[in-house]
């Protein structure tokens, strides 16, 4: 039974999100390294930082309910379950009616309807068949959409529907977590050298490294990363499963055409359409393509860039992450405030002739110790 301390705090950490999505959300901004696991510490900073004051000893007893294989981490899975309890009896029904699955391609084009390579929360349902109440085939699509763009992709159904999948992604992920391990790593699986790795390749480069995957766990492995379906993996394919987030996914999907932030500026205002202030998914790979990159090179940089974890980038969160210089001049004027009051003196000090606007001129007359480059930054934000 858990432990008073473990059931109230739970309990107030699950009070804090409205809904799964807050849920998935949170999980993305504690996981701070991105690599799809939290550990005791993020757990405790990420609690922290959305304002919950619960003791070390809450935290350890949330860590320790909702870390169900025991394996000193908690996944993706396992922190919505935990938090949302709804998802993870939804999610057993769902598994339990499944079956056992011996290829998980098969099942995928069972749901995948219309054959577009993505479910919809439509066919999901008509797959699931009777006796799922419209909650759970909610909270079940909402764990598969991990990276919530409204379908979910067969790298994300193979990860919900077969537990281990995930884990051994993360475990793969951690192994090779620089880009010079992940090269090394390609060029030692890439047995014949014709620059790509077959599944029988990347079985043996795995027991090469004393990794124990089966069967089933390799072509599972093989089918999340081989996401043109040619049947082989390349370099591109492999570092996008290597990890989102990892400095060889952010050095190797930067687009090298936008040269300054105004390049970004003018691109941004082309391609957000419905002139909402964020682009969406395919807004954002519309954009890519046009300075020459890949819908898998723009999907990586996406997760990137989407800070907040709410499935659309913004002009800031685009900005500081294609130019980290920039976040870096705006934390600098930031420090200068410690309420609102100060920040709307500041403002009415900027605006040195009252029209309600400050010009790059008026910010850069009062920011005095910032150079050039840094107020041009701050201005662009």
């Amino acid at each position: 039974l858990m432990s008073p301390s473990a059931a109230s705090g739970m309990n107030s950490l699950r009070n804090s999100f409205r809904d799964i999505s807050e849920v998935i959300r949170a999980f993305k901004k504690f996981d701070a390294n991105n690599d799809g696991a939290l550990s005791q510490q993020e757990l405790l900073n990420g609690i922290k930082n959305i304002g919950l004051q619960l003791s070390q000893q809450e935290c350890s007893g949330i860590f320790g309910m909702a870390d169900v294989n025991q394996d000193g981490e908690i996944n993706y899975i396992e922190f919505v379950s935990a938090l949302f309890p709804a998802a993870a009896d939804g999610l057993a029904k769902f598994r339990s009616r499944l079956g056992a699955i011996t290829d998980v391609k098969v099942a995928f084009k069972r749901f995948d309807a219309d054959g577009d390579g993505s479910i919809s929360i439509n066919e999901l349902a008509k797959g699931a068949g009777s006796g799922f109440t419209a909650g759970e085939i909610s909270a079940v699509f909402a764990l598969g959409d991990s990276d919530q763009d409204g379908s979910i992709s067969f790298s994300e159904f193979a990860q919900l529907v077969l537990p281990s999948a995930r884990d051994k992604v993360g475990q793969l992920r951690k192994s090779f977590s620089t880009e010079q391990a992940i090269e090394q790593a390609f060029q030692k699986f890439d047995v014949n050298k014709d620059g790509k790795i077959s599944c029988d390749e990347l079985a043996s480069g795995l027991r090469s490294c004393g990794m124990k995957f089966n069967d089933q766990e390799v072509m599972t492995v093989f089918a999340i990363a081989d996401l043109d379906g040619d049947g082989e993996i390349c370099i591109g394919e492999f570092k996008t499963l290597m990890g989102a987030g990892s400095s060889a996914g952010a050095s190797s999907s930067q687009p090298i055409s936008f040269k300054s932030i105004n390049d970004v500026k003018t691109a941004f205002r082309r391609f957000d359409v419905n002139s909402d202030g964020h682009l969406d998914r395919n807004e954002f790979r519309q954009m890519l393509r046009a300075t020459g990159n890949s819908d898998a090179e723009a999907d990586l940089l996406f997760k990137q860039a989407d800070i907040d974890g709410d499935g659309k980038v913004d002009y800031q969160e685009l900005i500081k992450h294609l130019f980290p210089a920039s976040a870096q001049a705006l934390q600098k004027v930031q420090k200068s405030f410690r309420n609102l009051n100060e920040v709307k003196s500041a403002f009415r000090k900027f605006d040195a002739d009252g029209d309600g606007h400050i010009t790059k001129d008026e910010l850069t007359n009062v920011l005095s110790g910032f150079s050039k480059e840094e107020i041009e930054s701050v201005f662009a934000l």
